[in-house]
């Protein structure tokens, strides 16, 4: 049993100079899986230059949704998110991370979205766990004013400010 959860209720339509899918992701995905790679867009004007005061990406002026797939083991959630990737890296997305829980499945997605990709795209996309996306994220965002400069180190309250400054509406959608 296969189900998929959009974060992004109403879609906006593909341009008519849009390419198909692939091929080889409608022979190989069910219908179910379909829509999710169906809900892939093109990165909008605003979603590359629009940025806040804080220089990250401006949420509420871009369209950035967040793709969760829940599904029993072995139903097919890898494969679906690998051409979900696919598909967006041919809608001429830039930059794609594709986060898992554990190391061995993100090495192992790593591996397989590189085996789809054509040589000119390999560097378009990282797969990485949750904790090294957040470390990651973190850490572009953090000030250095906001460290402890002798222990490098963020004491506990400024470390959850700073997340529900720099994670807050991304973790309130996938959870929504």
């Amino acid at each position: 049993n296969f189900q998929s959860s959009l974060t992004q209720p109403v879609l906006p339509p593909l341009p008519p100079d849009a390419p198909p899918i692939r091929q080889y992701t409608l022979d190989k995905l069910s219908d179910m899986q379909l829509k999710v790679v169906e809900a892939a867009r093109p990165p909008t004007a605003t979603s590359l230059s629009a940025t806040s005061s804080n220089g990250g990406i401006d949420q509420k002026d871009s369209f950035h949704p967040i793709v969760r797939v829940t599904a029993a083991a072995g139903t097919g959630k890898t494969t679906t998110l690998l051409h979900l990737a696919l598909r967006c890296i041919d809608l001429n997305h830039k930059q794609l991370t594709y986060v898992t829980y554990s190391k061995a499945s993100a090495v192992d997605a790593q591996t397989r979205i590189q085996a789809l990709l054509p040589d000119d795209k390999k560097g378009c996309i990282e797969a990485s766990t949750l904790h090294s996306c957040a470390m990651r994220i973190l850490s572009k965002q953090s000030l250095e004013s906001e460290l402890d400069q002798e222990r490098g180190i963020m004491f506990e309250d400024k470390f959850r400010k700073l997340i529900a400054e720099v994670c807050n509406d991304s973790i309130e959608s996938y959870l929504s």
